[in-house]
């Protein structure tokens, strides 16, 4: 049995201020929302340089950005972010803060709303997993997230649920346009922001020398260029690092025919998009919340490694000097379970 729906909800603002991924998974909040309030003006507040990422998302009517990285980084210039987009003067009807930290705990503090609600991020759960590798049943982000919002739309149960991402089709036709060879195509982002995410240089090249008679291309940020460009040279292929924005990759990865990647935020893009999605787990495991849950992705992991998880979300180095939850995935062996992933999805067909 359901609990009571509240039905005033006509103004409803939203906060996620980082990271890509975890911005990304906050699709499904939008959507129920608007399910059941159809009439509703959803209002996001996140962070500017994530600009162009949840732009064509249709459940969204405005985003607001804050530049955390300088206007805004500090208690000054988040009060004057408020006072620029007239969020004072505004009163809403209910105030989800999807990331509570600091600054999203301070924004939420000084916006006016009958209802305020924050997510759980089950942060002790997963500290203890990490320390402790205690087995806790931590439900997928995409599951707290719509946790948060169960009381005010009368649902309790939302396992199974998952999430969608948009891309633009003019960007996209755009974008095809000028690169018609990326549709189709085995995109690879090799890169994130942490060391211990990242399955290692050499492996990526040898492993992509296996794909005989594919299109490969390779994808990154202004911080991956070197990496990529280097891959890319191996296997004779061409690297895109540092020239798609954010709006543009999203319609980049809608067309692939697959992607291959880390644990990462480009890894969340692609499985919303419903792309066929290869990601390499490290000192990240699928337990802390934030596996693919696709039916059409595949995850390379060492689940054997005892040592796994070391961390929340990666580190600079590994902590046992070993790397083994990487170093283990030898290419040849990820290739061979790749091509079992693809067999036996060409057997449902």
């Amino acid at each position: 049995m359901g609990i009571n729906k509240i039905k005033d909800l006509k103004n409803i603002i939203i906060i996620r201020l980082s990271s890509l991924g975890d911005i990304v998974m906050t699709s499904p909040v939008f959507e129920v929302l608007k399910k059941n309030y159809p009439e509703s003006k959803i209002t996001f507040i996140s962070s500017k340089q994530f600009s162009g990422l949840m732009e064509a998302n249709p459940h969204i009517d405005s985003i607001i950005y804050a530049d955390l990285k300088d206007e805004h980084k500090d208690k000054n210039g988040l009060l004057r972010f408020i006072k620029d987009n007239n969020l004072q003067d505004s009163e809403f009807d209910l105030l989800i803060d999807l990331h509570f930290n600091l600054r999203s705990r301070f924004l939420s503090s000084k916006i006016k709303s009958k209802r305020k609600v924050h997510w759980s991020s089950d942060s002790l759960k997963r500290r203890l997993y990490v320390a402790f590798h205690i087995p806790f049943n931590i439900h997928p982000v995409t599951y707290r997230y719509l946790e948060t919002i169960a009381k005010f739309i009368g649902e309790k149960d939302f396992s199974g649920f998952s999430y969608t991402h948009y891309a633009d089709s003019d960007i996209m036709e755009r974008i095809l346009s000028n690169y018609p060879e990326l549709k189709d195509a085995i995109l690879v982002l090799p890169g994130s922001q942490w060391f211990t995410k990242m399955y290692p240089k050499k492996y990526f090249i040898d492993l992509l020398k296996m794909f005989q008679n594919e299109q490969i291309y390779i994808l990154g940020g202004p911080e991956e260029k070197e990496l990529c460009d280097e891959i890319a040279s191996e296997i004779n292929s061409k690297s895109f690092a540092s020239h798609f924005s954010l709006s543009e990759l999203n319609s980049v990865i809608s067309v692939a025919k697959a992607v291959i990647t880390n644990d990462s935020g480009p890894m969340h893009i692609s499985v919303g998009l419903g792309v066929p999605t290869i990601a390499f787990f490290g000192s990240t495991t699928r337990g802390l919340g934030f596996m693919p849950d696709h039916e059409d992705s595949l995850v390379i992991e060492d689940e054997k490694l005892s040592c796994r998880p070391c961390s929340l979300h990666g580190r600079v180095i590994c902590p046992k000097r070993h790397f083994k939850c990487m170093n283990n995935l030898k290419p040849e062996v990820v290739f061979s379970k790749i091509q079992d992933w693809i067999n036996a999805r060409n057997s449902k067909r």
